[in-house]
């Protein structure tokens, strides 16, 4: 009956893990039969990697097992590991804002759907065009990222019409002294301290409210702005002439 040797395991593991360069340990299987030791060994290399590295990290990882485990007998099965998401989003961002025509990138997703990688985002293109002309930069653009960004297997593209500019009028002081005081009110509620600044323009459609919000340097950027989400939710849900809300969070 073959045996699993924890001492042999243990001594493998440590082994591959001291690898100079670091290589990413998936699974280490380790036996023993017939007075021998066996390990199954298999590691992740950036999908990046030519053969040469792959077959080098392999080699490593063979000689260190062996060093600790003399005589035993090491297989060791390379694969491709994904690049980082945010490496990814920034080649597809610098990629899709080169191809003419685009204004705006956001939404930028990377998702990792067994072997294959794929990626969505949203871009803004002048409200003028129409659906053919639109349709042929998104076309540019995935072109421009697969071709930029190899390990991208497919690209979903979700087209928005850029907004026209607005003209904002400003208003004196005591004409939107109501909706201060809401504001006020709500971000003290919300936060414990009134907002930095607060400016009202007023727009075609109605009223809207920039704030300044000021919060602990600590803070992480997603709870910002989950912070100035909210506040700004509970404005637009009160009945009053605010018909949007532009929320700047600061140290």
């Amino acid at each position: 009956m073959d045996q699993v040797p924890t001492e042999a395991e243990i001594l493998a593991k440590k082994a591959i893990t001291e690898i100079e360069p670091e290589v990413e340990l998936r699974r280490l299987r380790i036996r023993e039969a017939a007075g021998r030791t066996f390990a199954d060994v298999i590691i992740g290399v950036p999908s990046t990697a030519v053969v040469g590295q792959g077959h080098a990290a392999a080699d490593a990882v063979e000689a260190a097992v062996e060093k600790v485990l003399p005589d035993s007998d090491v297989v060791v099965h390379v694969e491709p590991s994904p690049l980082p998401t945010r490496e990814l989003r920034e080649r597809i961002r610098a990629a899709a804002t080169a191809v003419p025509g685009v204004y705006e990138i956001h939404n930028i997703n990377v998702f990792h759907v067994g072997s294959q990688v794929e990626a969505s985002l949203h871009l803004k293109l002048p409200s003028s065009l129409t659906l053919d002309q639109a349709h042929e930069i998104c076309s540019r653009l995935e072109e421009q990222i697969e071709e930029a960004v190899p390990e991208i297997g497919e690209v979903e593209t979700h087209m928005e019409p850029l907004s026209d500019s607005t003209t904002g009028d400003s208003v004196l002081d005591d004409e939107v002294e109501a909706e201060r005081e809401l504001v006020c009110g709500i971000v003290v509620d919300t936060i414990g301290s009134k907002p930095r600044k607060i400016k009202f323009l007023r727009s075609d459609s109605g009223l809207v409210a920039f704030l300044t919000l000021v919060l602990p340097p600590d803070k992480s950027i997603s709870s910002a702005h989950d912070e100035a989400g909210k506040i700004k939710a509970l404005i637009l849900s009160k009945e009053s002439v605010i018909v949007d809300v532009f929320v700047h969070t600061e140290p």
